[in-house]
């Protein structure tokens, strides 16, 4: 995920999914990420959001979808949605040196 906040209160989020199954839902998570990130702002920030464009660019050479997300906030709630931004952004990225996927239980037989 690629975002900036402007001064101005412009959201702009990039999102890119590769590979066909990731094509596939791409959609349809992106539909709800972007839809939990409006509902969040409006219930832990009081920060109303409005979209202004949603756009799916699939490319034609490879099996890729970019998203990108332009919304509006309010100027008074800039530094409060950077600051959530960049939490999110944190808490999507690996800790270094953490290896994802695995589980303490045995495989199974």
């Amino acid at each position: 995920m690629i975002w900036q906040v402007g001064d101005e209160g412009r959201i702009e989020v990039r999102l890119r999914a590769s590979g066909e199954q990731a094509i596939r839902v791409a959609r349809v998570h992106a539909d709800r990420y972007i839809g939990n990130i409006v509902g969040d702002l409006s219930a832990t920030l009081g920060v109303d959001v409005t979209t202004n464009e949603l756009r799916y660019s699939f490319s034609k050479t490879r099996p890729e979808v970019t998203v990108i997300w332009r919304a509006q906030v309010p100027t008074a709630s800039v530094p409060d949605v950077r600051e959530y931004m960049v939490r999110l952004a944190q808490s999507e990225q690996p800790v270094q040196g953490e290896v994802e996927g695995v589980s303490d239980e045995p495989p199974d037989q």
